[in-house]
């Protein structure tokens, strides 16, 4: 009997039915509640005792068919419900092999999304660093204040001048501007001069940086991995696309960000330059006499105003950094979506990869039904 209809059509009804009876290949359909766990389970069973042979063959079969319908049943409820038109055995295979592509894609580009989003996040972090601890901003303001006119003069504070300048001795070490012959419109032109010039600086700057982040991070702008997803869940669910549409098309840029006005507003001036008069230090300096009484310095304290810009230079960047934390907690959510569109499609795959399957199970159990009957049928060979 080794060469049988009934033997042939067991060895071509095994293979097939054997990917329906591990439940490790059918975890997606069981965990989405598809199919039930009891369906696997059952066909191993049967198909253990297809394998033996036993006298109960017939029973076997009928029992097989039975089962083969039931999860057919479910799996064209579940197709239904998802708008799944039922795929010819070379569209699956074609299907199959373009979501294998597609997911590689995917995964690649989630990696080098979350790689990039953590570069760019890093850096702008670095930078909010930077701008919150010392800066060699005091550098850039004595160059610009050296190429200003000689109204202006740039003073560092020691013993010797201290008291002719009107400040206390804890002032010692510190940069002042001392305005000489200057009305107040003269010395908020100055001021105003010194901070268009620093914006100037921190512009060019800042550019720099953020096209640098800009290039550094590319998933906000590529829309083409979203197309091909869109177009693949449209050949699988065409009456029911499983589609997101939270994606952004626009390209945001931080390099274009408004650069911030570093020019001190108009309240802050009370803190910034001060009217100081001379005096005369007694028992050191615990004590002042002052002069006369129109004798009096304007001055501006470097310290003070290195300080409005820096904290104008760390708000800058940190609103940029909020604005990114915003964009990648966005973009992941697209790609956490992406990926749920994907378990997805795999589900409509696989449901209609089994309908194959079962498709030609039962055909295949049809006949070897027909087979054993056509044996009963037949008459016992004489005994000799």
């Amino acid at each position: 009997m080794n060469g049988s209809p009934q033997l042939l059509l067991q060895h071509q009804l095994l293979p097939l039915l054997a990917t329906l009876s591990f439940e490790e290949h059918q975890k997606v359909l069981i965990d989405h509640k598809i199919i039930s766990r009891q369906y696997p389970r059952k066909l191993d069973h049967l198909l253990k005792r297809l394998q033996k042979g036993d006298d109960q063959l017939s029973s076997t079969i009928d029992e097989l068919v039975q089962v083969c319908v039931q999860i057919t049943e479910q799996l064209r409820g579940k197709a239904d419900q998802l708008g799944v038109t039922q795929l010819s055995e070379h569209q699956l295979t074609d299907l199959s092999d373009e979501w294998q592509t597609l997911e590689q894609d995917f995964d690649t580009k989630a990696e080098e999304q979350q790689e990039s989003a953590q570069s760019m996040h890093d850096g702008l972090a670095g930078l909010v660093q930077q701008w919150k601890g010392p800066q060699n901003i005091e550098n850039i303001v004595t160059t610009i204040i050296a190429d200003q006119p000689s109204p202006m003069r740039l003073v560092m504070v020691d013993k010797k001048n201290y008291a002719k300048l009107g400040l206390p001795p804890h002032k010692l070490g510190q940069k002042y501007l001392v305005f000489d012959s200057c009305n107040q419109e003269q010395i908020r032109q100055l001021v105003d001069q010194i901070g268009g010039d620093f914006s100037s600086i921190f512009a060019e700057n800042a550019r720099n940086n953020l096209e640098r982040l800009d290039q550094s991070y590319r998933y906000q702008g590529d829309v083409s991995l979203r197309l091909k997803i869109r177009t693949l869940a449209q050949k699988l669910s065409p009456r029911n696309p499983i589609i997101n549409n939270n994606y952004r098309t626009e390209i945001i840029r931080f390099a274009t960000h408004n650069i911030p006005n570093f020019t001190p507003a108009e309240w802050q001036w009370p803190d910034l330059v001060k009217v100081r008069r001379p005096y005369k230090p007694l028992l050191f300096g615990l004590y002042r006499t002052k002069q006369q009484k129109q004798s009096q310095i304007i001055t501006l304290s470097v310290r003070k105003l290195c300080e409005h810009f820096r904290k104008i230079g760390c708000e800058f960047y940190s609103s940029i950094l909020e604005s990114a934390s915003l964009l990648f907690t966005s973009d992941a959510k697209v790609m956490s979506q992406e990926g749920k569109e994907f378990v997805n499609m795999s589900i409509v795959l696989q449901i209609e990869q089994n309908r194959a399957i079962l498709r030609n199970a039962l055909i295949s159990l049809h006949q070897l039904r027909q087979t054993l009957a056509l044996e009963q049928q037949s008459p016992a060979p004489p005994v000799s």
